[in-house]
């Protein structure tokens, strides 16, 4: 049966916006980030999908273009933490992801040990201990050191938080700090950071490391 010719006009133009659609949104989905923030955004969007190797190109890609940006900690976190669930599915390339995780967390480094960056370093520090945590949790032969890490950067971090805790203590009548933090934010992050830590010494007695 001949099939008229309006409504085949009508189906081919249904098929080419379609296809037109089709294609927007995949230029959309391929775009190049144009900032940090949507860069985060779209890992996330992959890591939701399970496709990880696609968030971890993207975020490889990201600080390569912006060697020089300033918060790119937050993308290697990201990175590093995408390497641990990748690890935690992979029993044969285990060793491989994890290491591949304690790379990025040493690149956060510079940023979590700036003590001129305040809270931002501070939040830097108790994430890459957890990380730390995380590698040593997944790798049995990093353990011990991945163990002795985390509590090393913690320890940082209470030295840190101390001297935080005193200069409120000595600032009469000032209940925030220059980034808008106050007394209980430090109370707050403390408790997190003393959990962490007994929590991590537990593991290393089981473990029986030195």
């Amino acid at each position: 049966m001949r099939v008229p010719l309006k409504p085949l006009k009508l189906i081919s133009i249904a098929v080419i916006v379609l296809g037109l659609g089709a294609l927007l949104v995949i230029m959309k989905a391929r775009r190049a980030p144009r900032s940090m923030s949507e860069a985060l955004r779209k890992m996330e969007q992959y890591q939701q999908r399970g496709r990880h190797d696609e968030a971890i190109s993207l975020g490889k890609e990201w600080v390569a273009k912006h060697p020089q940006n300033g918060s790119n900690d937050q993308v290697f976190e990201r990175i590093a933490l995408l390497y641990l669930e990748k690890a935690k599915k992979d029993d044969r390339n285990r060793d491989t992801y994890v290491s591949e995780a304690i790379e990025y967390r040493d690149k956060m480094l510079p940023i979590a040990l700036d003590d001129a960056l305040g809270w931002y370093s501070m939040s830097a520090l108790l994430d890459s201990a957890l990380l730390s945590e995380d590698a040593g949790d997944l790798a049995a032969s990093q353990r011990c050191v991945q163990y002795k890490t985390a509590l090393r950067l913690l320890d940082r971090l209470e030295y840190s938080l101390h001297d935080k805790q005193e200069r409120f203590s000595s600032a009469a009548g000032s209940t925030k700090d220059a980034f808008g933090y106050t007394f209980d934010d430090v109370q707050r992050v403390r408790k997190r950071s003393e959990a962490a830590t007994s929590r991590i010494r537990g593991k290393q007695e089981a473990a029986g490391c030195q």
